[in-house]
Order: C-alpha cells, then sequence, then structure tokens
C-alpha cells in the first residue's frame, strides 16, 4: 500500500463527511439558512483538522445556486468545476506584502464571469499577511459585494484586532478519544484493512495529543501495512526531527542528502509539504543567527532558493518546493 493514501482518498467532500464538526457545521447553516451569509470567514484549527478541506467546500456551496442544505448538495460533477469556477486559492505568505494584497484585491473589482455566482480569494497560512496587508483586505472587505474572502489559519493571535471583529470565526475542535476510536473502526471496515488493534491504537493516538483526522488515517494506514503501533506513531509525529536532520544534511553537505529527503517526501501529504517548507526556512534563519563558520552564508543562500521566485498558486507551491530541494540537495556537497 502505498504511503498516505487514505488522507487524499477519503478527503471530504460534503459537510455530512466531516468528522467531529457537527458544532462548526451548525453554525454555518444557521447563518446561511437566516440570509445572514458572510462576505468574510476564517476557519480556525490545528494542523489537519480539516480547515481548509471545509473551506473548500463552503467555497463550491457558496457557487451553487439553491443554498439549501448547504455543504451538502455537492455532487462529483460540482466538484469538477472547481478550476473553471472563480475560486482563487492561494498561500498567504506568497501574498503577505502590501503590494501582493493590493495585485490581488484589484482583481476583485470586477465582476465574476460565467458561470461563477461570486468571486471567492481563499488564503491558506493567513496569519502571515503582515499588518499592512490585513488593513488593505479589510478595505477590500467592505467594498466589494461580489467577493468572498475566506482565510484558513492554525494562529488566529497573530492578526490584528479589527480582523477579528470583521470576519465570522469558525473554530474547528481536536476529536476526543470517543469520536477518533468511531472513525477509525468505520474505516477500517469501510476499507477493509483488517487491523484489529483499533481501540489500542486510539488510545495511544488520544494519548500522544493526536487527534486531527488526517493524523490518525496515517497511522492507521500504517498499521495497516503491518507497522507496530509504536512505529506507525513515530511516523505521524517524527516529522520535526525529520526537519532538523534534513536542515543539517543540506547545510553540512553530506553526499546522501536526497536519499535522506526522499522517504520524509514520500510520506508527506501536500498540506505536510507546504507547512514543511516553512519550518524548513525558520530553522535556516535560526542558523544564520546562532551558527558559525560557513554555515550563515550557505543557510542565507538556501533561504534565497527557497524562497525567491515561489508560485502564488497553491497548486504549483509545492512540486516548486520538491525541485528546490533537490537542486539544493545535489549541490550541497559544494557550492549552494
Amino acid at each position: 500500500m502505498t504511503d498516505c493514501v487514505l488522507p487524499l482518498k477519503l478527503r471530504p467532500k460534503s459537510f455530512s463527511e466531516l468528522v467531529g464538526q457537527d458544532e462548526v457545521i451548525k453554525q454555518i447553516q444557521a447563518q446561511i439558512g437566516s440570509g445572514r451569509i458572510p462576505r468574510s470567514w476564517m476557519f480556525v484549527g490545528d494542523s489537519g483538522a480539516g480547515k481548509t478541506t471545509l473551506s473548500r467546500i463552503v467555497s463550491l456551496a457558496l457557487q451553487k445556486p439553491d443554498y439549501k442544505d448547504f455543504g451538502n448538495n455537492l455532487t462529483a460533477e460540482d466538484w469538477a468545476m472547481w478550476d473553471v469556477y472563480d475560486i482563487n486559492e492561494v498561500n498567504a505568505s506568497n501574498f503577505n506584502g502590501k503590494e501582493s494584497m493590493a495585485g490581488l484585491v484589484e482583481k476583485t473589482r470586477h465582476s465574476p464571469l460565467p458561470p461563477s455566482r461570486c468571486r471567492i480569494n481563499l488564503l491558506n497560512e493567513a496569519h502571515r499577511l503582515t499588518d499592512a496587508a490585513q488593513n488593505l483586505l479589510l478595505d477590500a472587505v467592505e467594498t466589494n459585494g461580489c467577493t468572498y474572502w475566506i482565510l484558513v489559519t492554525n494562529q488566529p493571535g497573530e492578526f490584528i484586532p479589527e480582523m477579528h471583529r470583521r470576519f465570522s470565526i469558525f473554530t474547528l475542535r481536536p476529536l476526543n478519544e470517543a469520536q477518533i476510536l468511531d472513525y477509525l473502526s468505520k474505516i477500517n471496515e469501510q476499507q477493509k484493512l483488517g487491523v484489529k488493534e483499533i481501540a489500542e491504537l486510539t488510545k495511544t493516538l488520544f494519548a500522544s495529543g493526536i487527534t486531527a483526522p488526517a493524523r490518525c488515517l496515517q497511522a492507521l494506514e500504517k498499521v495497516s501495512t503491518g507497522a507496530a503501533i509504536s512505529e506507525a506513531l513515530g511516523y505521524v509525529t517524527g516529522g520535526e526531527t525529520e526537519i532538523k536532520d534534513l536542515g543539517r544534511a543540506l547545510l553540512d553537505g553530506n553526499g546522501d542528502t536526497w536519499k535522506r529527503i526522499c522517504p520524509i517526501l514520500k510520506k508527506a501529504t501536500t498540506e505536510d509539504l507546504v507547512g514543511m517548507r516553512y519550518r524548513i526556512l525558520a530553522l535556516l534563519k535560526l542558523t544564520i543567527l546562532n551558527g558559525r563558520g560557513d554555515k550563515p552564508r550557505k543557510a542565507s543562500e538556501m533561504i534565497s532558493m527557497l524562497t525567491d521566485g515561489a508560485p502564488t498558486e497553491q497548486a504549483a507551491v509545492v512540486p516548486w518546493f520538491v525541485s528546490r530541494l533537490f537542486l539544493l540537495a545535489n549541490h550541497s556537497t559544494s557550492k549552494v
């Protein structure tokens, strides 16, 4: 079985498929049902909780002519229209400055093109917006009635106070132990995985603070391949150690750098890889501040390679990042 198939294969396509978020769904549907449809949304929650998935469901549901049973009335044909509708999903770190945000705002001054009913700007990692970009965004929210703004973040405290007042905030909650057990049991049966240690796996995950559905599925999938629960736990939680090892390998110029990177990339989801880029950048910045010898210079050059020319479209960020890692790995034995 290929690593990390389940989180992608089972990504929810409607509200009814989301796990443990009944309260948030009721809040959204209540607002929609009352006719008080927010123009500015903010989804808050831990990594892997389903923020981006929920925001995509909302984005597509807003394009429907009928809001009855909002979030649950999406068909395969609707999802096939994702790239046709005027839905602009970007990583906010690439639009975090005032000039970049101004360009994004300018595009929203025109009416959406058919068949779109509205224009939607979906910003992942939205907490990375600068204060200047946030203020510009606030002006756009007030003046353009054709555009919905949807922000996704796990750090709501990074926003200026006015953002909290202008946006409708929906917080996704971590799963409790019973929800994890029920979820993994259902998936184990539906996918015919044959895992017998579901109860033990659930207790281990919950005790380790792993409550996000995607992470739980990663662990379940690993156990289904014959791995021990302890190995599956390390598989889910070992990212930070691997990133540190990766950073050290790049800076040290080890000849086996790419071989060490490949296993990390193979088991990473798209969201993992987006987050990985920022954790590596943070590690490199610390090296500039605290490193000795030639490492600060190398770290500075690596940061340039991992930031200069970064694509703004979310779908293009991951392949670009992987290609840059490949270049860094193959040049780490000489000049970066």
